[in-house]
């Protein structure tokens, strides 16, 4: 899943937050370094990533997208499911995404400091380009999907996938609008254990 997931997915715990946003930036044993509660928030990045990459659904959604991205379908996958989540955030949130954004941001903010360096500049991207309120509009999926082309090692052809997600679009939106409840149910078991521990 992609970040919006992520910080959805957290709960309200600040340093579970933190640690679910820096997860993909902190390798192998590394998360030993922070405290108790960011650990546990890492912990949870790693379990939402192995669920969703196993899934029978995510797999689907990823094989549309496949003959034209090779590899690089899963993180397209990723990104298209953030797009859905931000158009059916009423399903999912009680609160709006207008302040949802901004407690998620000055909570992030106020970790800075504890980050490593890949989550620090993408959380300076994030409050710059209004990352979170804007997800779920076409142009933006296009914008984010040309800046990551420009920074793919080979040629990705990414910068063209708002295409395949236009073919696709009802395909992918079943497969989140299935998948999601499923995800949200494992990440609320696990945070219930850690909660009551």
């Amino acid at each position: 899943m992609n970040f919006i997931a992520h910080l959805l997915l957290s709960g309200t715990h600040h340093e579970v937050i933190l640690g679910n946003f820096i997860g993909d930036g902190v390798k192998g044993d590394q998360y030993k370094q922070y405290p108790p509660n960011v650990q546990k928030g890492i912990a949870l990045h790693r379990l939402i990533d192995d669920f969703t990459d196993t899934h029978t659904i995510v797999k689907h959604s990823k094989s549309l997208l496949q003959p034209y991205y090779n590899h690089y379908s899963g993180i397209l996958v990723d990104i298209f499911y953030d797009y859905f989540l931000t158009n059916h955030w009423d399903k999912y949130s009680a609160v709006p995404i207008q302040d949802f954004s901004h407690t998620m941001i000055q909570i992030l903010l106020k970790f800075k400091p504890l980050m490593p360096q890949m989550p620090m500049f993408f959380l300076d991207y994030i409050v710059k380009n209004n990352r979170i309120m804007d997800y779920n509009k076409i142009e933006t999926i296009e914008a984010v999907l040309q800046g990551m082309a420009r920074r793919t090692k080979y040629t990705s052809g990414m910068e063209q996938a708002t295409t395949h997600l236009k073919i696709y679009h009802q395909e992918l939106e079943a497969d989140f609008l299935t998948f999601f409840p499923q995800l949200r149910q494992y990440t609320t078991d696990y945070l219930a254990v850690f909660e009551n521990a």
